[in-house]
């Protein structure tokens, strides 16, 4: 457990804290999972060229790092790596890792599809 309220990926609530905490970890968790898997969904329409991680927001249309904290958390669980390649926008200024899907992550991908599932790990 870290100090954010996380568990393995997971928002938690102690036994002891009130109801309402118990509902907006459940909330948490489920979102995060949603948010994982549209994530995974991307790296998998992108393939194996890639992605970085300004395209990646900019296609969901947000400049903030949500989307990057959960792909960070998919490459934790081994369903999206570092190809080492790094790229820079425009060709010019600061670069930027390019991830890609693993074998892994797309099996997953394929699995959550087929079953519907709001599961990632």
């Amino acid at each position: 457990m870290n100090d954010n309220g996380y568990q393995g990926g997971e928002a938690f609530a102690r036994n002891s804290d009130i109801d309402t905490s118990h509902a907006a970890a459940e909330y948490i968790s489920t979102h995060v999972r949603e948010l994982q898997l549209k994530v995974l969904a991307y790296a998998a329409e992108r393939g194996l060229g890639g992605f970085i991680d300004p395209e990646m927001n900019e296609d969901f249309g947000v400049h903030s790092s949500t989307y990057r904290t959960r792909r960070s958390e998919l490459v934790a669980m081994d369903l999206i790596e570092d190809t080492g390649e790094r790229v820079a926008i425009g060709g010019k200024g600061r670069k930027h890792a390019v991830w890609r899907i693993t074998d892994k992550g797309y099996a997953k991908h394929l699995s959550s599809n087929r079953a519907g599932s709001g599961e990632v790990a």
